[in-house]
């Protein structure tokens, strides 16, 4: 009997759940919003926030905040397992991927377009910029660390 056991780990899942603790940990940190004194404004950081962590708009409205940010929080992080999951699988052919990123891109503008109130003036260019770098740099680290992991 064999008592060494090899562990495959699927690389893009293991990224994209790490990155999907940004946006919850950026919460965290700017609880409940910065400070006027801050270089950050509060629009700048809930935009950020929702971009990076768009399950917690399933938490508005909700009497129990800890329980549904809970909820939210699982919610994130099953999502973006699936999405590194397809991934994964798509890792091989570069259309497969831009397949994922398109509709990804899309809804980060859609999503901020609706925060603007659908409002050119009010559009924050500075998360949407600050969001789809993180995602961007999430999906090159999942796909150098799945290529470097299978050769």
């Amino acid at each position: 009997m064999n008592l060494t056991m090899k562990y495959n780990i699927s690389w893009p899942i293991f990224v994209f759940i790490v990155f999907a603790l940004i946006g919850p940990v950026i919460r965290i940190l700017y609880w409940p919003s910065p400070t006027s004194d801050s270089v950050i404004s509060h629009d700048t950081i809930r935009d950020l926030v929702i971009l990076l962590w768009p399950s917690i708009l399933l938490t508005v409205g909700a009497t129990n905040y800890l329980f549904s940010g809970l909820i939210a929080f699982c919610v994130h992080i099953v999502i973006f397992g699936f999405l590194g999951k397809v991934t994964n699988d798509r890792i091989e052919r570069e259309k497969s991927i831009l397949i994922i990123l398109i509709p990804l891109f899309i809804l980060i503008l859609l999503i901020s377009v609706w925060l603007a109130g659908f409002d050119v003036n009010y559009y924050n260019y500075y998360a949407v910029f600050c969001a789809t770098a993180l995602y961007m740099v999430m999906f090159i680290t999942a796909i150098k660390t799945a290529r470097r992991s299978r050769k």
